[in-house]
């Protein structure tokens, strides 16, 4: 009687350690996946962060370009000395261009994630 017991009760033991290893792996298939997913988020928000802070910087530095440019049209110059009235223009032409590219880059982020 005790042989058939303890085989029965053996054999029960398999079958729970094989039932716990199969939920263990789900489970870990899940927590996988979730922290792939965790990741991904993780980088996007990484990238609008860094997009966000090139805006800004672009902005400050055009908004300081059109202060030079108005200190001109009041007749004073504020120039360094190899600066000129065009170069500015260019300057913060160039410094929009990267604002409104970086902005679009930005949109497109924001557009996939919802």
């Amino acid at each position: 009687m005790s042989g058939t017991v303890g085989i029965t009760i053996a054999f029960l033991a398999v079958i729970w350690l094989i039932y716990s290893v199969t939920i263990q792996r789900i489970e870990l298939s899940r927590l996988k996946t979730q922290l792939e997913e965790s990741g991904l988020e993780q980088r996007k928000q990484t990238d609008i962060s860094a997009l966000t802070a090139l805006i800004n910087s672009y902005g400050t530095a055009a908004s300081v370009s059109q202060q030079k440019l108005n200190a001109c049209n009041d007749g004073n110059n504020h120039f360094l000395p190899n600066e000129t009235g065009e170069s500015i223009k260019e300057k913060m032409q160039y410094e929009l261009k990267q604002m409104e590219s970086y902005t679009n880059q930005l949109e497109a982020i924001s557009q996939k994630r919802t």
